[in-house]
């Protein structure tokens, strides 16, 4: 599987095709439409925060378990997809901290040494690994 992060301006030029997904991530004031084509598309917004929030900061909202519940829950509908597409505002914070951790979720190799990573969101990649995890534990009980 390949996993490729855009800008949003980017994410423009590229041709959709059906065996592309993408994750689309805004600010949470922003509505963004992605291009028509992709075989589907989530919709993420939180801001480019590096902690949690608490409930009470109604300003910022970031990157938490139920996001990271629900982009593993869109992945896992597409086991055999080719491609996955992930765009934030710039490309090398948020959406490189989403790719960073499928990238070792899908090779359990770690990413933190690839150059497309190393300015990732590391507040992103830990809830989506902790999540991860703590699914999986979860479904071996069961």
């Amino acid at each position: 599987m390949k996993i490729d992060c855009f800008s949003q301006s980017q994410i423009q030029t590229q041709i959709p095709s059906r065996d592309i997904i993408l994750i689309s991530i805004t600010e949470p004031t922003y509505d963004f439409k992605a291009p028509d084509g992709y075989r589907d598309v989530l919709y993420l917004k939180f801001h480019d925060i590096f902690a949690e929030t608490k409930d009470s900061d109604r300003e910022h909202i970031a990157f938490n378990e139920k996001h990271a519940k629900e982009l593993l829950d869109f992945i896992a509908k597409y086991p055999y997809i080719g491609k996955i597409y992930i765009h934030c505002n710039v490309g090398i914070f948020r959406s490189a901290g989403i790719a960073l951790a499928l990238h070792e979720i899908f090779t359990g190799e770690s990413g933190s040494k690839l150059p497309q990573y190393r300015l990732h969101n590391r507040h992103v990649a830990k809830v989506i690994l902790d999540t991860n995890a703590k699914l999986r534990i979860l479904r071996e009980r069961r």
